[in-house]
């Protein structure tokens, strides 16, 4: 099972799928005080785009601009790798199905040590002195690097889908109730608000907004969120399944999952900057380097992970990695990959 199957799920049985066992308990009620605000509009969707780059017969694209990506380390961890990040010094990289954070050396690329967590986690963060991790358990792990333990668990909404840290705040989507949560870093007291959509999925920070996707087969526009008033705008995108959402200056990034493609947004202007680019045949949870140069996009589908360049909006290279990539945490020349299906996370290094 990849991550799309996995957050596709029943709530219910998203427990059950990472640890290969049922409770018979539903997954806890979002917690702190809620209140409506459904999007400003409904625009028709768009029609189908054709890609601006389609992949070679097996899924595969050398580089288009002579920089070859490699594989510089794979590493075994746990039995189903998905969520990581690259924060305090060291890789870390949430396993599902044995509930544990593993702790990698960047120096060594060995796993350092693992820690518990709550029941499936997947999504982290980095922010302030604390990684945030998002867990299937209704709750969100507040996990201290230096002590090596989880020091709050925050309730939010059902099925947690992704986690970030912006404006002063955590948020968390949840998928299985249309909610989204936020947390105040300095007391862990939360505010869970209904977004008028039914499946909430990845979200981004980007021109002064939240930016959230929608998990559904059909959809085809994302919410733009101001986090001070709360008003809230549908913007349509390029493709359909629009889940998973990345930024650079002036764009966000869509992964349109059933339409296998990513297309920018022009922030400014709220209308495409371009033609979507191929992104194999499941893409996810894109993420853009910190300098802005690429978008790397896993697929979860055909175990691809594709290089977009941010400013032509062309994906220039497709590499084959292990089963399932999941979740990738990008630097300026590397990326890691975690590999839901073959239990490791991958190191890849972007070549001059």
């Amino acid at each position: 099972m990849g991550l799309t199957e996995f957050f596709r799920l029943p709530a219910a049985l998203l427990v059950c799928a990472a640890l290969g066992a049922c409770s018979g308990e539903d997954a806890p009620a979002a917690g702190g005080s809620s209140s409506s605000s459904a999007p400003s509009s409904s625009p028709s969707p768009s029609p189908e785009v054709t890609p601006s780059v389609r992949p070679g017969p097996d899924g595969a694209m050398k580089p288009t601009d002579g920089r070859r990506t490699r594989i510089t380390a794979t590493i075994k961890v746990g039995t189903e790798p998905c969520g990581v990040v690259v924060a305090f010094g060291s890789a870390w990289v949430t396993d599902a199905g044995d509930a544990r954070l593993f702790r990698i050396s960047l120096e060594t690329n060995r796993v350092e040590a693992d820690f518990p967590l709550d029941d499936a986690p997947c999504e982290l963060t980095a922010a302030g002195d604390s990684l945030w991790v998002t867990t299937q358990s209704g709750r969100l792990d507040r996990f201290d690097p230096e002590s090596g333990r989880v020091t709050a668990r925050i309730r939010t909404g059902s099925t947690s889908y992704e986690t970030i840290a912006a404006f002063g705040s955590v948020w968390v989507s949840n998928r299985g109730d249309g909610t989204l949560t936020q947390v105040d870093p300095a007391t862990n007291r939360t505010r869970t608000r209904e977004l008028g959509i039914s499946t909430p999925g990845g979200l981004v920070a980007a021109d002064g907004h939240l930016w959230v996707g929608q998990d559904a087969p059909e959809e085809t526009t994302v919410l733009r969120i101001d986090p001070d008033t709360w008003e809230t705008d549908e913007v349509e995108t390029q493709g359909r399944r629009p889940a998973w959402l990345a930024a650079t200056d002036g764009v966000v990034w869509v992964a349109q999952t059933s339409s296998a493609t990513v297309s920018g947004i022009d922030t400014g202007a709220l209308q495409p900057n371009g033609l979507p680019a191929a992104a194999g045949f499941s893409p996810v949870n894109l993420e853009a380097s910190p300098d802005g140069h690429w978008v790397w996009v896993p697929d979860d589908g055909e175990n691809f992970v594709t290089r977009i360049d941010a400013r032509t909006g062309e994906a220039v290279e497709r590499l084959l990695v292990e089963s399932g990539p999941a979740v990738v945490a990008a630097g300026d020349d590397e990326v890691w990959v975690t590999n839901f299906g073959a239990g490791s996370v991958q190191r890849l290094t972007l070549g001059r």
